[in-house]
């Protein structure tokens, strides 16, 4: 999300407390990646943006089924798509 709305050789920082994303006002749907340890700050994202009435959609990856994150850690109200090599 905020990487592609940043210009090619830009740089950002993001810190630890605080809000590291932006969301555009006009979005209502939100599509999220992760892989391993990336769902970790989408995780809060995504349950912070479901409250706030954005549908929202994680698609989450790991190398085999028992490594993905697990489900029971995600809120309810999103769209969770898991991909696995195995």
């Amino acid at each position: 999300m905020l990487a592609m709305s940043l210009p090619i050789a830009c740089s950002t920082s993001c810190t630890l407390l605080g809000d590291c994303f932006s969301i555009a006002a006009n979005s209502r749907k939100l599509l999220m990646v992760a892989g391993g340890l990336g769902i970790a700050p989408l995780r809060f994202l995504a349950h912070r943006a479901g409250r706030k009435g954005y549908a929202v959609t994680l698609l989450l990856g790991a190398p085999t089924a028992e490594q993905l994150y697990p489900q029971s850690n995600l809120t309810s109200d999103m769209e969770l798509r898991t991909v696995t090599e195995d």
